[in-house]
């Protein structure tokens, strides 16, 4: 993986009960953005099953939408910040 001029920061989020993706390949990709410079940052929740959505049923899944929030809104503001320099 390599980390070109402008790449994105990127969210990763999974649950340990995903039997379609194993988990341990977010891990991996997470790790190759860290070893390529890239920011990132990950959130792996204990249940949940592959494309949970926003998972309105479930208390502790459904706060993956709250972290997506904040994710975005520090891309936003360090975005806003490098186009003020």
């Amino acid at each position: 993986m390599q980390n070109r001029t402008g790449t994105f920061t990127i969210l990763v989020h999974h649950a340990d009960e995903d039997d379609s993706v194993p988990p341990e390949n977010s891990v991996l990709f997470y790790l190759g953005l860290r070893k390529a410079g890239v920011p990132a940052e990950m959130h792996i929740y204990q249940r949940g099953r592959h494309g949970v959505g926003l998972a309105p049923t479930d208390q502790v899944l459904s706060s993956w939408s709250d972290r997506l929030a904040d994710w975005l809104t520090g891309f936003s503001r360090k975005r806003q910040h490098a186009q003020q320099e």
